[in-house]
């Protein structure tokens, strides 16, 4: 059976981006042990699952990365399976989507994702993308979650749990601190 990855970068305080949307503090921790991860991350899965916001944000670089100058090695392997992925897209406001392989998901989530994972396949990602995280997190549909804790604090931004939000157990599966001192904590639900 396919599983749903959650795949996310955080603050050690939980914000997935500053108040603006912005991922500056993140960069600079982008190094080749964190491009290797992503790399055998994304060897694991066929399909992403974004939301509106992100959906925008990886059509607007991806498509044309390998075509910018100098592109580096990581940007054409990533471009290759960011542009070939099947994508799906969660959008109440998209009406049209121009990137390559991309589905729009309007309606029906809990019946599409199920569906989808007793498909034959890979597993499918998403990447950031919180309101589909917070979502499908009450519909239970997520497997795991591999979250890449940065030594950063933010004093405001986008969380990716609201404090509003219902008690979801999870159990710790792996924790692999990296030498640039991120820590990805890989976790699935508690049963």
């Amino acid at each position: 059976m396919r599983r749903i990855i959650a795949s996310v970068n955080l603050t050690l305080n939980g914000y997935m981006s500053g108040t603006d949307g912005s991922l500056d503090w993140h960069f600079p921790f982008w190094d080749e042990t964190m491009t290797g991860y992503s790399y055998r991350q994304m060897d694991n899965v066929d399909t992403l699952l974004l939301g509106r916001h992100t959906y925008q944000s990886l059509a607007g670089y991806w498509p044309q990365a390998v075509n910018r100058s100098s592109p580096s090695e990581a940007d054409i392997v990533f471009a290759d399976r960011m542009n070939t992925y099947q994508k799906l897209v969660f959008s109440r406001t998209l009406s049209r989507l121009n990137w390559y392989n991309s589905t729009l998901i309007q309606k029906n989530i809990f019946q599409t994702l199920t569906s989808l994972k007793q498909q034959p396949g890979k597993d499918m990602m998403i990447l950031g993308s919180g309101s589909i995280v917070r979502h499908l997190t009450r519909l239970q549909l997520i497997d795991e979650f591999c979250l890449f804790i940065h030594p950063v604090i933010l004093s405001n931004g986008i969380a990716l749990f609201k404090q509003k939000e219902t008690a979801y157990l999870l159990q710790l599966q792996n924790c692999t601190p990296l030498p640039n001192g991120v820590i990805v904590a890989t976790y699935s639900p508690k049963t």
